[in-house]
């Protein structure tokens, strides 16, 4: 509950706002935050710089067999490019490692921006595509090839604290 005025304030940023689905209020944002904690087949994250400043949030969503959604990535606009990359490598990191195989991603169709950091650097094409959205798919062999390309920009060590 306590992240919820940083998530309402980033998701109503003139950057992010655009691309994702509206957050009318502070106390809708806590509502949502509410019924999240009660949902233990999602898991959102914080993301924070080496001095534990916050920079953004992400989340994994929607579980079915052996495959998620991320999404939800918003970031503090001027960010640093690596904490970009450190913070999907992370999060991808984390839904191996509870065992799913396959990802989704998604962006709406104006969001150019995602599109070239999904062709660009994630280097994964559209997979296909509804009026609004376009989808994308990561499984674990790309999701490996991933942290081994952008190494430098993990942890040596990558450890998870699981806290109920």
């Amino acid at each position: 509950m306590n992240d919820a005025p940083f998530i309402y304030k980033i998701r109503n940023s003139s950057q992010s706002s655009p691309f994702l689905f509206p957050t009318p209020s502070l106390a809708h944002q806590q509502n949502y935050m509410r019924k999240y904690e009660i949902e233990s087949d999602n898991a959102y994250f914080v993301i924070c710089d080496k001095n534990n400043m916050r920079k953004g949030t992400t989340r994994l969503h929607d579980p079915s067999g052996g495959q998620c959604s991320w999404g939800s990535w918003v970031l503090h606009e001027n960010n640093n490019p690596a904490i970009m990359i450190e913070s999907i490598l992370l999060t991808l990191y984390y839904a191996t490692e509870v065992g799913f195989s396959k990802i989704k991603a998604m962006r709406k169709k104006e969001n150019h921006s995602m599109k070239s950091f999904y062709s660009n650097i994630l280097e994964i094409s559209e997979s296909y595509q509804s009026e609004s959205i376009c989808y994308y798919f990561l499984d674990k062999a790309k999701i490996e090839s991933l942290m081994k390309k952008y190494k430098k920009f993990l942890p040596a060590t990558i450890e998870i604290d699981y806290k109920d």
